[in-house]
């Protein structure tokens, strides 16, 4: 996305691919679903960064069957 002083805008892209199967290369870790520190941490003061996961396609098709 590209923050203008008045909009917010979707770039698009390709990446040239000889495969067609997923490529983990272009999708960096994200945060997960679980926190990192319970609240009785968080409420002490500790700080953790946050739990990451890779992007699984599998996952998400699991996710979006159950809908």
């Amino acid at each position: 996305m590209r923050l203008t002083k008045s909009a917010c805008e979707f770039i698009t892209f390709k990446l040239p691919r000889k495969e067609e199967e997923f490529s983990k290369d272009i999708f960096p870790p994200h945060r997960a679903m679980k926190a990192a520190l319970t609240y009785d941490e968080w409420s002490k003061g500790t700080n953790k960064d946050p739990i990451l996961e890779e992007f699984d396609p599998a996952e998400l098709d699991k996710l979006l069957e159950k809908r």
